[in-house]
């Protein structure tokens, strides 16, 4: 059961597979100093109202292209504010990063982000799309290139061989379809691009709040500008210190893990529809079935579940945690009732249109070549607040404990006790917390833990 998992139950595995094939295929570029570049935008951020919400205004900073060259070709960073309930009592501005990567920050503005109500009286939200993504120039490679993606576990040279030549081809097809941007998508690059909307806003230190990937580019900058962070919440902490081996041992440990715990859920409560079965039994059964390519999706049958899709949909559904409808899920696949609450099929089959769009570069220039693997090196004074659950499928709690001892003393390194990915606002414990850190600065005791709440769904 455990080496199953451990062949590859991640979302991550399609990026990292593309990650390790095309390490040595991008530029390299060192990390800049400071003194290099100057972080302000190009003519500042005219706002206007949103379409989608007319309390949410939308605008636009153009940045450069490549921060080495400040006055060469620039792009436009989208962007969206959700001023503050309270202007008179405002702090400041609250700069959110969804992470992904491929998450769009405009959208989440837009749909309410989901901070606490003081939170939300005493700041500007304000979310971006980072270059790459989105309504910010989005990378872009042509469909039928993609649909050419060899599978995503790769068992022999042959396959590893054959995913390096078609990753040269896919690379210089998105590079073409999307131009000179394909190339700085980098979380280096991103975080300059924070500064640039700091200083557009006009504010002299910025407060900010990232999720998952969203958590590099928070780093970059807390090394690149310390001085100018008045607070910054990392939610589900990437550690760019960890080299690609390293990486995918600790992400798959900790998937295997989560799934014991949904496991040990279904062995003590009723609630679970596998109750009294042995859970992993049929697990493995589904999954040599999926193997042999005889696992259909309910209502799907003709297009038989991969493997690698059937371990998509295991971390998926712990993220939330949502352990009913796994549960659930695990029952349809059998051969039993198809819930009504059936998870939308993970696709193997092509993608339609002429273009579609490829974030994962963003992952493959993060590690190792534009910004290479690193500790982390913090100087400034500015209190910091690592925040993870205790099993978390996509970012593993011992990546959120080596950061936070890595930013130094002024991290301090909260840990939810219970399952999950981003823990802010879970439960009371996990959003009073990052509320107070937010509003009043005030830092948690040193290796605070907020208690465990089951949670099914």
């Amino acid at each position: 059961m455990g080496a199953a998992l451990r062949r590859g139950l991640s979302r991550l595995v399609p990026l990292l597979v593309l990650l390790v094939a095309t390490a040595a295929l991008l530029p390299a570029s060192a990390v800049l100093p400071e003194s290099a570049t100057r972080s302000s935008g190009r003519h500042g951020i005219v706002w206007e109202q949103c379409e989608q919400d007319p309390a949410v205004e939308c605008g636009t900073l153009s940045v450069p292209i490549d921060w080495a060259r400040p006055y060469g070709r620039t792009v436009e960073l989208a962007l969206a504010r959700r001023r503050a309930a309270a202007p008179e009592a405002r702090i400041g501005v609250l700069l959110t990063n969804p992470g992904g990567p491929g998450g769009s920050g405009v959208n989440d503005v837009l749909r309410d982000p989901g901070f606490g109500g003081e939170v939300r009286r005493r700041f500007d939200v304000v979310g971006y799309d980072p270059r790459g993504v989105g309504r910010s120039h989005p990378v872009v490679c042509s469909a039928s290139v993609y649909n050419e993606m060899p599978g995503p576990i790769m068992r022999s040279q042959a396959d590893h061989d054959r995913w390096s030549t078609y990753t040269r081809r896919l690379h210089a097809d998105c590079r073409e379809r999307t131009g000179p941007l394909y190339d700085h998508v980098d979380s280096v690059s991103v975080a300059r691009d924070m500064d640039a909307v700091r200083a557009a806003l006009g504010e002299e230190r910025i407060t900010s709040y990232g999720v998952s990937y969203g958590t590099l580019a928070q780093q970059m900058y807390a090394e690149l500008f310390p001085g100018r962070i008045r607070a910054m919440v990392l939610d589900g902490v990437m550690d760019h210190s960890l080299g690609v081996g390293e990486f995918l041992d600790t992400e798959a440990a900790a998937v295997e893990g989560v799934f014991d715990e949904f496991v040990a859920w279904c062995d003590r409560d009723a609630g679970c529809v596998l109750h009294g079965r042995d859970v992993r039994e049929v697990w493995k059964r589904l999954l040599g079935r999926a193997e042999r390519g005889e696992l259909g999706y309910p209502g799907l049958t003709a297009r038989p579940l991969s493997v690698h899709n059937l371990l998509w949909l295991g971390v998926v559904l712990n993220e939330g945690p949502a352990w009913e409808r796994f549960a659930r899920l695990i029952v349809a696949l059998d051969g039993g009732p198809t819930p009504p609450d059936l998870p939308s099929p993970p696709g193997d089959g092509p993608v339609g249109g002429n273009l579609v769009e490829l974030p994962t570069v963003i992952l493959c220039q993060g590690n190792p070549t534009r910004n290479p693997q690193h500790r982390l090196r913090y100087t400034g004074d500015a209190p910091l607040l690592v925040v993870n659950s205790r099993y978390d499928p996509d970012t593993p709690h011992a990546w959120s404990a080596n950061v936070a001892r890595q930013l130094g003393p002024r991290a301090v390194l909260l840990t939810y006790e219970g399952w999950g990915h981003g823990v802010y606002g879970m439960t009371g414990c996990t959003g009073a917390v990052v509320d107070d850190y937010l509003v009043s600065l005030s830092v948690p005791a040193r290796d605070m833990r907020c208690p465990a709440e089951e949670t099914r769904r």
